[in-house]
């Protein structure tokens, strides 16, 4: 509660969520990229010794990037309502609401930016392979502008509707 007392704004906490979703989702695609090249590879060369090991990892790789989708919706759901809460609790004045919304609304035109980014790789076939692969990222992404927004309002009544402490 000391490190409450001391912030004085939810200023970030909009830009901090987009960019943990946006490097977490890249994160995985390098690590998509690189498993399924090393994969691919052994598969190709024919190694006896390692190709009983790519097996065993193919079988494990649907159920890490199950787990990863699961991860990417908890950190979007659990971020937000972390934020909410801490709106309320962190004692601000009224100069700092201003520059709130005016940082927010900044971040929302980059969450559509970021949005617009996504679209554009789905051109890229090993993108739209590993977007196949999640449920709930291809869900997200596209509508990260909107996930932006609806953490604003939660801001927003979190700042308006504090709670004395």
């Amino acid at each position: 509660m000391k490190y409450l007392k001391s912030k004085k704004s939810n200023l970030l906490d909009i830009q901090e969520i987009a960019m943990i979703l946006i490097s977490t989702g890249i994160i995985f695609f390098i690590m998509y990229l690189v498993l399924s090249n090393f994969s691919t590879t052994i598969k190709a060369n024919n190694y006896t010794n390692i190709t009983t090991v790519t097996e065993n990892m193919d079988n494990h790789i649907s159920t890490f990037y199950l787990a990863v989708d699961y991860g990417f919706l908890l950190i979007a759901v659990l971020f937000t309502a972390m934020a909410y809460v801490l709106a309320r609790y962190i004692p601000s004045d009224s100069v700092y609401l201003i520059i709130v919304f005016v940082i927010s609304f900044l971040f929302i035109l980059f969450s559509f930016i970021i949005s617009n980014l996504h679209g554009n790789l789905m051109d890229n076939l090993l993108y739209l392979e590993f977007v196949n692969m999640t449920t709930y990222y291809k869900f997200l992404m596209p509508k990260l502008p909107f996930l932006a927004i609806i953490q604003f309002i939660l801001i927003c009544l979190g700042l308006y509707t504090k709670s004395e402490n």
